[in-house]
């Protein structure tokens, strides 16, 4: 996956998505990646400047020739395990290059004879041919359809107008049996299987819907397509028959635009409420990865509404927003970490949106203001976990400014407001029964309209920019430039991410992106060399080594599934013969258990 903070990497256990963290930390362009059956391991191409990494299961292993060939994140790539190849078709303006990589250096073929010019073509090894096969694509934004194979010195012309029809951004792969399977491309939603040189249309009933650049993959139950320019990101299996839709969470949210989130302490996770595309409102929830929820009942859509989590009732709290065709809500809803439940408090605020929403010191949910059309209210309102309460005590004037933002410190037990007062910020605390001014600072200091949050590490409110700042409860501290800044992208939600002890960036406007900006307190390496006579052994960290993060584990990889291993854990390194050439390299020794790769 692609985000503000570089690559990541997520593995699929066959339950449940975990990312593999710090696995591609520094990368930023990622070109393709492909299966080496013969080594059992995954090959890829990082562009700029071209390395090829091989992942055994625990690692990467990356290699980077003298002389590499200029290759974009537009290449196409798929693994000859005939010839131990990786071939990389590039497309250019005027013609069709061909690159392989055979473990030591970089073999070029440009131009040759056979397909035109093309980008976005398909292309993938075919256990049956023997060989590469591309398919369609566009040149000039014409979509093509003919086939072709590679035979690592020439092209083979297999169709030179295929029934499937031009496609661009297909997905082609091989099934269990070696036959190569076509989906999607531009608007296109029928499946088609060759046969040397023969397409035929497979009668399926469920296709996954019109998918442009998405993914498949064969895994021991079919071919996974997972990805692409769909309406809701569902991952498909093909069994060799039909279509099924699957419970992967590889779809997220579309994009922030529309959407309102908060963080849900008692689930360990970010909730997202999108949109006001559709009927009801979508919810998503993330750790560390996009999962769409599925309610038996859902708000409706909107936007601009106030999502806070209620310490009070443990849950996270929905009131107001607006429509899209500009009606307002009043209504309150809380969220159970599996479905929405109407409230129905004896008293609440008028209809609104766009008020400035945080806990409240007593527990419950603190709002303030918002708009009744184009009319600023200035009404402030505490959710006791039953009812609304209409707050008496006098509020600040800053906090029915458009530019006032709304945070709390569950250090300090207090909710902190910023804005603008005249020529000078203001920032104020609550602490549930008054108001107190804390500090003013310039005009030009960077914390307007910038969303704060709680920082796990720096015991701090922090809000990011150019530079970093925080509240320590006296002042404000200038942290320079955040280490992963905000990610590319408006709106932008800063949340705390409390099982993790970390603060979440939220962005984009066309599929969200996630970065960490919290500092590493604790980091994981390898140490050793394993002394197995097969694969050598690795451990690998996932997650974050966070002091209690009970998330946190550590994988054994490279071994066969279910190998019987025997893991020692101790206090520090030491060296020590235990025989067959091996050695226990754990010091001051702890525990020790049986467990199975």
């Amino acid at each position: 996956v692609t985000s503000a903070a570089g690559l990541r990497q997520f593995e699929w256990n066959g339950a449940d998505l975990r990312e593999r963290r710090q696995a591609l930390l520094g990368f930023t362009h990622f070109g393709w990646l492909a299966d080496d059956p013969n080594r059992g391991e995954l090959v890829t191409l990082l562009t700029g400047p071209v390395r090829v990494g091989r992942f055994d299961g625990a690692r990467w292993n990356w290699t980077q020739a003298p002389t590499s060939p200029a290759i974009n994140g537009l290449v196409r790539a798929a693994y000859d395990p005939e010839r131990g190849r990786l071939v990389a078709v590039q497309g250019e303006s005027n013609q069709l290059d061909v690159h392989e990589w055979d473990g030591a250096q970089w073999w070029s073929f440009p131009g040759l004879p056979g397909p035109g010019p093309r980008l976005e073509a398909a292309f993938a090894w075919s256990p049956l041919h023997r060989r590469c096969v591309l398919y369609g694509g566009s040149n000039n934004g014409t979509a093509l359809g003919d086939c072709w194979s590679w035979d690592g010195s020439a092209w083979t012309q297999l169709a030179a107008n295929a029934p499937p029809g031009p496609r661009i951004a297909a997905a082609l792969a091989a099934d269990a049996q070696g036959r190569l399977v076509l989906y999607g491309g531009s608007a296109a939603t029928t499946t088609w299987r060759l046969l040397g040189s023969t397409w035929s249309l497979l009668p399926t009933a469920h296709d996954p819907g019109p998918r442009a650049y998405p993914t498949l993959v064969r895994d021991p139950l079919g071919l996974l397509l997972v990805g692409g320019s769909s309406t809701d990101g569902t991952a498909h299996r093909f069994d060799g028959v039909d279509w099924v839709a699957t419970g992967i969470p590889f779809a997220r949210p579309s994009n922030l635009a529309t959407g309102i989130a908060a963080y849900d302490r008692a689930r360990g996770q970010c909730v997202l409420l999108q949109g006001t595309g559709s009927t009801q409102a979508l919810t998503w929830t993330f750790d560390d990865a996009w999962r769409a929820a599925n309610p038996s009942q859902s708000p409706p859509a909107r936007n601009g509404g106030h999502l806070c989590w209620s310490a009070i009732d443990q849950q996270v709290l929905l009131f107001g927003g607006v429509d899209g065709t500009g009606t307002e809500f009043g209504d309150t809803w809380s969220w159970t970490g599996t479905d929405w439940q109407l409230r129905t408090p004896v008293h609440a605020p008028s209809p609104r949106h766009l008020g400035k929403v945080a806990a409240d010191p007593r527990g419950g949910v603190l709002l303030l203001g918002g708009f009744s059309g184009l009319n600023l209210l200035t009404d402030p309102w505490y959710w006791d976990g039953t009812d609304w309460q209409a707050v008496t005590t006098p509020t600040p004037a800053i906090a029915v400014l458009t530019m006032t933002v709304l945070g709390f410190d569950p250090g300090r037990n207090r909710t902190v407001l910023v804005g603008l007062a005249g020529q000078q910020i203001e920032t104020h605390e609550w602490d549930g029964a008054a108001w107190a001014p804390a500090a003013t600072m310039p005009i030009t200091a960077p914390l307007l309209g910038r969303p704060i949050s709680y920082e796990p590490r720096l015991q701090a409110l922090v809000t990011l920019g150019n530079p970093a700042m925080a509240w320590n409860g006296s002042t404000w501290t200038n942290l320079g430039t955040s280490t992963h800044g905000p990610p590319t992208g408006t709106p932008q939600f800063l949340l705390t991410d409390h099982a993790r002890q970390r603060l979440l960036v939220l962005a984009g406007t066309t599929g969200p992106s996630v970065a960490v900006a919290s500092t590493r307190v604790a980091d994981s390496a390898a140490y050793g060399a394993g002394c197995a006579r097969g694969p050598s052994p690795a451990l690998a960290a996932i997650a974050d080594p966070v002091p209690g993060n009970a998330a946190f584990a550590i994988d054994l990889g490279t071994l066969a599934p279910g190998a019987p291993v025997f893991l020692v854990l101790g206090f520090g390194e030491q060296f020590q013969p235990i025989g067959s050439g091996c050695a226990s390299l754990v010091a001051l020794p702890l525990a020790t258990a049986f467990a199975t790769a």
